[in-house]
Order: structure tokens, then C-alpha cells, then sequence
């Protein structure tokens, strides 16, 4: 009976240990969790001494940080990719590209340009390719085409100038037709007024007009003063195309006082990519004629579009300035 009894007491014993036993490994196992945690928070401290954290919470190295780019940062908190050329194994912040301010050349040539492409509404394809060269090239657009508006919108949104191309009467009419909402010699005042109108409100958010053809109508004086007046009191400019050595643009605007300038050089009367970016290089030669400013017209052939896209990176880098067509009015 005695042995029994004591073997029920060791059972006891056992039992009640169990639960002390358990408890004391919860403990241990928590102790080990804590001091895991501090020691590493007192690392990572450490570890990012000299950074801080940006809004999106990536590390910024203070070296690579400057008075810009915390600019930047605040004019979009949307997340963008990087800009290029970071330092290899840094992370940089992230600014929206659409808000870069354009790279300037450390030194200007004092060559100021602006480029403008004629003939756009039939297709927007080539509008999409030329908004993506980092450059304000102006757009001369077609009334009454498939694309007018859209073409339109798209530009407008990218910010860039828009003017009417507004079709006139060639030398070589009935042969070469100038296209829906031409003007020509023998309509009347009140016709030339009511089509030009219908034109202007053809195509949105324009800033000025420039003749697409027009080698005869341009020659006459007295219809050109027709439409200088109304593009006046509209506070719109004329480009003159210059498709004839005779044109009198220039004359009327001034006695009429509409806002003028004119074009020097066709980019693409070839439509060959070489020949194309032989012209735009051949800019770089014309401060030495004493010129300083010059509008280039061109068209949205995908041989000029390509070429632009290849040599005007070249002209801003030999410090050529390009500008807004809207800026070489007088």
C-alpha cells in the first residue's frame, strides 16, 4: 500500500510541473522575440544614418539631392518613373516627366528657330510621333479634314501652337486643287469673309493662320487685305508659306497692322530623310549669314518626322534655340 501511495504522489508531481515548465519557455521565447527587435531597430538606425525617407518612402542619399529637385518633388506626389543618369546602386526620387523643365544647353549659339509642320488633319499618326520629340514644334492643321479637331485636341493638350492652314488659290489651279475651304481671286469680299470664317471655327485653339498654296492668291493685294483684317480683329497672326517670291503678305499685313512673319527654309521638298537632315544641319551656318532667327516649315512626311527626330537633339546641343512659331510674330 505504500509504494502505491508514493508512486501516486511522483505522478503528482510530474503533472504539476508540466504547466511551470511550459510557461517558462513562453517566457524565454518572448525575451529572445524582444531583444531581436531592439537590437534590430538600433542596426537599421544605423544602418540609413545620413538619408531620410521621401513621401513614397524611398531612401534619398542627401549628396544626390539638390535645391531643383526638392522642387520638383513638389509639384506631383504622382509615381513616375526616375529620371535617367542616377548613380548605379542609389535610389533616387522620382519626378513627373511631363513637369521637367527642358534641358538648356550650357551655351547658346544665339540661333533662335522655330519649326513648323504644315498639312496635318489627314492622319493623326505622325502628330502622336512628332509630340514626342522634346521640342515645341508648332502645327499648321487643315480645315474640314477627318482629323482637324482631334488633331487639334491632341496638340492643344500638349501645349503646343496651333495655327490654321488655310488653303488659297496656286498658280497651277484648276490642275493642283488647294482643298476644302479655299479662298480664291474671284470671290467677293462677302464670300472670302463667310469661308474664311467657316475656317477659323474649323479648327479649335488657334493662334494664327498660314497659307497652304496660295502662289496667286498671295500676289493679290487687294483680296490678301480681305483676310488681314478679319485675322486681325480676331488677334491672330499670318505666316506667310512663301510659295512665291511675289507674294505681298508682308506689305498688306504692315499697312493693315496684323501681326507677320515669314517663312526662310522648306525642310523636306525632297521627302528624303539624308537631304532632310542636311537641311536642318545647314541652320547651323546661317548665324554667319547674319541671320538669327529662322521659321522652317516642313511636312508630316515619315522621312521628315525621322529626321527630326534625329537632328534636332544635335541643334539644341550646339545651343540652338527652338521656339514656339508664335514668338517670331511682329
Amino acid at each position: 500500500m505504500q509504494r502505491k501511495s508514493g508512486r501516486r504522489d511522483q505522478r503528482k508531481r510530474k503533472k504539476g510541473a508540466k504547466p511551470i515548465i511550459f510557461f517558462k519557455r513562453v517566457l524565454l521565447l518572448l525575451l529572445v522575440i524582444v531583444a531581436g527587435a531592439i537590437f534590430y531597430e538600433l542596426y537599421s538606425d544605423r544602418s540609413h544614418e545620413g538619408e531620410k525617407l521621401s513621401p513614397k518612402g524611398i531612401h534619398i542619399p542627401k549628396h544626390s539631392r539638390n535645391k531643383q529637385q526638392t522642387e520638383r518633388e513638389q509639384i506631383s506626389g504622382k509615381e513616375v518613373k526616375p529620371e535617367p543618369r542616377e548613380t548605379p546602386g542609389e535610389e533616387t526620387s522620382v519626378i513627373p516627366l511631363e513637369k521637367a523643365p527642358p534641358v538648356q544647353p550650357a551655351q547658346t549659339s544665339g540661333l533662335r528657330i522655330a519649326i513648323l509642320i504644315d498639312d496635318i488633319g489627314a492622319d493623326i499618326s505622325p502628330v502622336k510621333n512628332l509630340l514626342k520629340i522634346e521640342a515645341p514644334i508648332s502645327f499648321a492643321i487643315l480645315p474640314h479634314t477627318h482629323h482637324s479637331v482631334a488633331a487639334a485636341n491632341m496638340i492643344h493638350q500638349a501645349g503646343r501652337d496651333i495655327l490654321l492652314h488655310l488653303p488659297m488659290e496656286p498658280q497651277s489651279y484648276p490642275k493642283e486643287k488647294p482643298g476644302a475651304g479655299a479662298l480664291f481671286t474671284a470671290m467677293s469680299e462677302t464670300e472670302i469673309r463667310q469661308v474664311l470664317r467657316e475656317d477659323l471655327k474649323a479648327v479649335p485653339y488657334i493662334s494664327g493662320v498660314n497659307n497652304h498654296m496660295g502662289s496667286r492668291f498671295t500676289e493679290n493685294g487687294e483680296k490678301l487685305a480681305i483676310v488681314m483684317k478679319e485675322l486681325k480683329s480676331n488677334g491672330l497672326f499670318f505666316i506667310d508659306s512663301r510659295t512665291t517670291p511675289q507674294s505681298k503678305a508682308r506689305k498688306v499685313s504692315r499697312s493693315i497692322g496684323t501681326l507677320f512673319a515669314s517663312r526662310q527654309i522648306f525642310i523636306d521638298n525632297d521627302q528624303d530623310y539624308t537631304k532632310t537632315c542636311q537641311t536642318l544641319l545647314e541652320v547651323l551656318n546661317s548665324k554667319r549669314g547674319g541671320h538669327s532667327s529662322l521659321i522652317l516649315i516642313g511636312h508630316p512626311y515619315p522621312n521628315t518626322v525621322e529626321a527630326l527626330a534625329k537632328v534636332v537633339p544635335e541643334l539644341k546641343s550646339r545651343g540652338v534655340e527652338i521656339v514656339p512659331v508664335s514668338r517670331m510674330v511682329q
